[in-house]
């Protein structure tokens, strides 16, 4: 199989790394208050290493967004629970940091990764679980061939609160 490569872009998609820690931690406290109700994210040193350290033992897959002009990180798209076998899922979550949000460069890190999923994991399907109120995910996922699929209550817990989520799935010969 050819290298995967991302199509042109004003950003540069690659592998989240070691040496992204400062940056990453950096631009997770500075939207710390969006994110506390929609995500569960490494805030400290040790849970980064840690997050890091899950990633490169497992199947999962995790891509860093770097805004060409300004060179700056831009947000994360994550694969999640690789599974092959008869199931052939994963799980997306993806987030832009702050400043960076409209900007397009997210939808390219997803396309992207469903790319990746498909063409180099050869799953079958993805699925984006987002909290309902998330308007601007929901057009993402729409946008970038997702489909609702329904809802599931009280699905995950984050900010302390069991919070409702919708399921929107992509499937490889869609």
């Amino acid at each position: 199989m050819a290298k995967l490569t991302a199509p042109w872009t004003p950003c540069d998609i690659r592998s989240l790394r070691r040496s992204d820690k400062a940056r990453y931690l950096a631009a997770v406290h500075a939207r710390w208050s969006v994110f506390r109700t929609w995500l569960d994210l490494p805030r400290t040193e040790a849970d980064f290493d840690r997050w890091i350290g899950d990633i490169r033992s497992s199947k999962d897959k995790v891509f860093a967004i770097w805004r060409t002009q300004p060179r700056q990180l831009a947000g994360i798209v994550e694969l999640r629970g690789v599974w092959h076998e008869n199931f052939k899922n994963c799980y997306i979550v993806y987030y832009a940091f702050e400043g960076h949000e409209g900007l397009g460069l997210i939808s390219h890190g997803v396309r992207y990764a469903c790319r990746y999923a498909f063409e180099k994991l050869r799953l079958h399907r993805l699925e984006a679980n987002i909290q309902p109120d998330n308007l601007a995910s929901k057009k993402l996922a729409m946008n970038c061939g997702f489909r609702f699929e329904g809802l599931s209550p009280k699905m995950l817990k984050y900010g302390g609160k069991w919070r409702d989520h919708e399921r929107w799935a992509r499937l490889r010969d869609q």
